[in-house]
């Protein structure tokens, strides 16, 4: 398990990421957005907390791809969307050379994976993606949705979630997408836990 001071650096440079993507506080909302999930998983203990920190991690990559190519508002080329697409190996192959960090790794590759199998960077599908990464792509797709970035414009709640039970069973896992409906939206609702 990663020590606390580890965690500490490492969410810090994760939260780097995101100010440089243009949307600050992404990792943690996503973080904050996984724990109601695990909750209607049932999922606890050591388990729970590694998601939670893959979860503050995830884009931990993006550190690794030029500013400029985070925040284009216009269509990225495919030199540029190559490079989007290689920040989930590259915040992987960080992770597997800081202590206490390796378990986390996995999580972190396999987080824009498709539940069809066409997601990147393995195309690996259904249950073959870690359970870690199925419920980040979701928490992480909803904040995305929700919240303004340079490239999009945030939509209403509503409008997030029906985009993403559209994609129920294609991009995502559908029984980890009635998890998240179930645990995290009623509570974002009820105005707990804090998004900001």
């Amino acid at each position: 398990m990663i020590t606390e001071s580890a965690m500490t650096v490492l969410a810090c440079l994760a939260a780097a990421a995101d100010d440089r993507s243009g949307m600050p506080g992404h990792g943690k909302r996503v973080a904050i957005l996984v724990g109601p999930t695990l909750k209607a998983l049932g999922i606890k203990g050591e388990e729970a907390q590694l998601i939670l920190d893959a979860a503050r991690l995830h884009d931990i990559g993006k550190l690794s791809v030029p500013r400029e190519v985070l925040v284009r508002a216009r269509r990225l080329t495919a030199t540029e969307q190559d490079w989007i697409r290689r920040h989930a190996d590259r915040g992987a192959a960080y992770l597997r050379g800081q202590p206490g960090a390796r378990p986390m790794a996995e999580i972190v590759l396999h987080h824009h994976e498709r539940y069809d199998g066409d997601g990147y960077p393995g195309r690996v599908h259904g249950e073959r993606i870690p359970t870690g990464s199925r419920i980040i792509a979701i928490a992480e797709s909803f904040d995305a949705l929700t919240h303004a970035s340079p490239f999009r414009t945030a939509v209403p709640v509503p409008t997030a979630i029906d985009t993403l039970m559209s994609g129920a069973g294609r991009q995502w896992d559908g029984s980890i997408l009635d998890a998240f409906l179930k645990g995290s939206i009623p509570e974002l609702l009820e105005g707990s836990p804090s998004m900001d």
